[in-house]
């Protein structure tokens, strides 16, 4: 059977402690549950930098603990080198595709 390639996906919101966090951890466990997780690199980020380095909202935990769903990541602002390393960027609104597309070539 042929190797897949390795594809990746950044989940991307304002702050990145509500609907990114739970996007990335929904995908993540639907490829883990699909045995491709190792095709796969996922991650999240935000527009903004307010909340860098926090947990996810706890309202977002509890969404997801409420589904069996586990999440550790810690929020983080999107850089430059992101448009380079993610095969997919989904941002999560319209206002959000709208300050990923301005800040697109003046990200640090």
């Amino acid at each position: 059977m042929a190797e897949q390639a390795t594809k990746s996906v950044l989940f991307v919101c304002l702050g990145n402690i509500c609907r990114s966090p739970i996007a990335e951890a929904v995908f993540r466990k639907l490829v883990t549950d699909q045995n491709i997780s190792e095709n796969w690199v996922i991650d999240s980020g935000a527009v903004s930098d307010w909340n860098v380095g926090r947990s996810p909202d706890p309202r977002a935990v509890s969404c997801l603990r409420n589904h069996g769903i586990h999440t550790a990541h810690k929020a983080r602002q999107i850089t430059k080198e992101d448009f380079a390393t993610f095969d997919y960027i989904l941002c999560m609104d319209e206002s959000n595709l709208s300050n990923v597309k301005a800040k697109g070539g003046s990200l640090e």
